[in-house]
């Protein structure tokens, strides 16, 4: 290594690597022996197992800003943190990929639907394809460990949420004669990161020197299992060396730390001194940061689609399928109505309830129609006289977002003339159907009410069906919207 073997304090100036892990918390309800992240100096230093929630929130959202492009979010045991999910939200929120390593035994398919549209990779820690092996190592929880078959489970469970999957092995005296190819192989990660165990002083001393091994045996174990790599598994091997000082590290206190002089260096909080300082306050290797791997094409290969068009009769759950794309994806919301609704409320002196809300069903006893039934008519009248009158506004202002990277859906595709413009406009086309929707009486005898019906028969891309729970719209919404690049 060319790197200063004190190795360089890292400039104030310089930005972090891009990539950072992030200690939430000191627990973890597994007991591995080898376990360079015990923290027990941190627990003492910071009375309690983690910060709270919002001091987690302020260190991500400071990350981005000095160069992090990556979160892994480790422990202790991340999946034990109530807050996980927002944490990840708020990190995809800040652009940064997003990755939790967890040894499995927490997750659920409701914390899993919680990563989806939020978390990009889910790494396991799996050092042996044996519970005999595992247990020996203290990788369990009152002798229970994880078996084989339900990481390969909880694998499946994540891809189909649109997760990539990445696996962490520990190699040490007691599974370093193991040949995980089967279950590697099935498991099919795109990374697999294969660790030399790491003595650190504070850490795990007085357990792990009995599990210790050479570089040799460190070295057989990666060659053995290298064949994985013709089979689309990147091996990435890490020995001591290069472990050491190449990693930018926060502790669950909020401070940066170091593993160069054998023990763990800690900065001053975050928190108090900001990133900037922090860092400076550690000891960090670029060059052997770059040299292990670090630095890969990490962003998640599925991307969102830019542009989406709802279509669906009243009542049907376009607006509630939009509110997930705003709220949880970042989507601008438009509609071709909304300018139709802006020139009624004018002219007829209409609240945004009116227009927008509750009342917008409510006849109005001046008018003898309700405001919808007044806007209904009036799009109506001004697109026989023009039928691309409303468009035209709706798409320029579409191209005007997407040229600033927005991504955008429309919540109100009705008619078959809309259909082919915003085909036509590189829409992808969404239906939401739901059983005994659309308008009721009068307004469901309108054209646009009309046509959205007859919509039902043409070619979407993606159908929705919205006969069961909110939170199965949600992840219906979440999936659609991915596409593969």
């Amino acid at each position: 290594m060319a790197c200063n073997p004190v190795f360089e304090v890292s400039s104030q100036q310089s930005p972090l690597p891009p990539a950072a892990n992030f200690h939430l918390n000191t627990s973890c309800n597994f007991k591995c022996k080898f376990c360079f992240a015990q923290f027990d100096d941190t627990k003492a230093f910071l009375g309690g197992c983690m910060l709270s929630k919002a001091q987690q929130l302020e260190i991500i959202r400071a990350l981005p800003s000095h160069g992090v492009e990556k979160i892994t979010f480790v422990g202790g045991e991340p999946t034990l943190v109530p807050w996980l999910v927002e944490l990840i939200t708020e990190a995809k929120a800040g652009g940064m990929t997003t990755m939790i390593v967890t040894n499995g035994s927490r997750l659920s398919e409701a914390l899993l639907d919680g990563f989806a549209g939020r978390l990009d990779w889910l790494a396991f820690s799996v050092d042996s394809a044996d519970c005999g092996l595992n247990r020996a190592s203290g990788r369990a929880q009152r002798g229970q460990t994880m078996a084989a078959g339900q990481i390969l489970a909880l694998s499946e469970q994540a891809r189909e949420r649109g997760l990539r999957i990445k696996l962490n092995t520990v190699v040490h005296r007691i599974n370093a004669l193991e040949d995980m190819s089967e279950f590697v192989g099935r498991l099919g990660p795109e990374r697999w990161k294969i660790f030399q165990v790491l003595p650190v002083e504070g850490q795990n001393s007085g357990e792990v020197e009995e599990l210790l091994i050479s570089e040799a045996m460190f070295a057989a174990y990666v060659e053995r299992h290298r064949h994985l790599e013709a089979r689309g598994v990147r091996v990435v091997a890490e020995n001591n060396a290069a472990m050491r000082g190449s990693y930018a590290m926060i502790d669950p206190a909020g401070r940066f730390f170091d593993n160069t002089q054998g023990g763990h260096s800690y900065s001053r909080p975050i928190l108090e001194v900001g990133v900037g300082a922090a860092f400076s306050d550690i000891a960090f290797c670029a060059q052997r940061f770059e040299e292990r791997g670090a630095v890969y094409d990490w962003e998640s290969d599925i991307a969102y689609e830019p542009f989406i068009a709802i279509s669906g009769v009243s009542g049907s759950g376009k607006d509630t399928a939009a509110e997930y794309l705003v709220n949880e994806l970042g989507y601008k919301r438009v509609a071709i109505a909304d300018a139709i609704k802006e020139h009624v409320g004018r002219i007829f002196g209409l609240t945004d309830a009116q227009l927008w809300g509750e009342l917008r069903n409510e006849v109005i006893a001046e008018f003898g129609h309700s405001p919808r039934a007044i806007y209904q008519r009036f799009g109506s009248v001004c697109r026989e006289i023009d039928p691309d009158v409303w468009l035209r506004g709706l798409l320029a202002g579409v191209e005007a977002l997407l040229s600033e990277g927005r991504r955008v859906v429309c919540t109100d595709l009705r008619t078959h003339a809309e259909f082919e413009a915003l085909r036509e406009a590189g829409a992808a086309l969404w239906r939401v159907n739901r059983r005994g929707a659309g308008a009721p009486g009068e307004l469901g005898q309108d054209m646009t009410e009309q046509q959205a019906r007859e919509l039902g028969e043409r070619d979407f891309g993606v159908v929705l069906a919205n006969d069961g729970s909110l939170e199965e719209l949600r992840m219906a919404v979440l999936y659609g919207a991915r596409r593969r690049r």
